[in-house]
C-alpha cells in the first residue's frame, strides 16, 4: 500500500515540478517611455522596477547581448539604438520577476507609445488568482486523499 501512495504523491508533484520557472513570475511588464528608445518597467502593482538588470538583443546578433546596463529608480531604462532592429529588451530583477519589449521600426518616435509586451496588468492577475486557487484546491486534494488513506 505504501508504494502506490508514492506513486500517487509523484504523479500529483510532477506536473509542478515540470512547471518552467518563468510561469512562477510575478506580473510585470515592460512599455515604451516616449520618442526616444525607451522603456519604462513596472510590476503589476505600478511600482517602478528599480535598479534591474537589462538586456538589449538586436536582429542581426540573435542571443549576443549588444548592451547591457539597469534601470532607474523609476524603472526606465534608455538607449540609442544603432541603425536596423528589431531590438528585445530583457529586464530581469533577479528574484523571479522579468518583463521583456520588442522596439520596432528604425525611427523610434514612429513607435512611441506602443506597448512592448510581457504580462499585461490586469491579464497577468488574472493568471496569478487562477493558480492560486488550482494551488489551493491541489493542497487541499492532498490532505483529503491522506487523511482518507488513514486506517480508522
Amino acid at each position: 500500500m505504501t508504494w502506490r501512495r508514492g506513486i500517487l504523491s509523484l504523479a500529483v508533484l510532477a506536473p509542478a515540478l515540470a512547471w518552467h520557472g518563468n510561469a512562477l513570475a510575478h506580473g510585470a511588464t515592460c512599455r515604451r517611455a516616449g520618442g526616444a528608445v525607451a522603456v519604462e518597467c513596472l510590476y503589476d502593482s505600478g511600482s517602478p522596477m528599480a535598479f534591474c538588470d537589462v538586456a538589449v538583443y538586436g536582429a542581426a546578433s540573435g542571443d549576443s547581448v549588444i548592451l547591457a546596463g539597469a534601470t532607474d529608480a523609476a524603472g526606465r531604462f534608455a538607449f540609442v539604438p544603432g541603425s536596423g532592429g528589431p531590438w528585445r529588451v530583457v529586464v530581469d530583477d533577479g528574484m523571479g520577476h522579468s518583463a521583456r519589449a520588442e522596439i520596432t521600426g528604425a525611427d523610434p518616435a514612429a513607435a512611441a507609445g506602443a506597448d512592448g509586451g510581457g504580462r499585461g496588468g490586469r491579464t497577468g492577475r488574472v493568471c496569478g488568482g487562477v493558480a492560486g486557487v488550482g494551488v489551493i484546491f491541489g493542497i487541499f486534494g492532498i490532505y483529503a486523499l491522506a487523511r482518507s488513506r488513514r486506517p480508522e
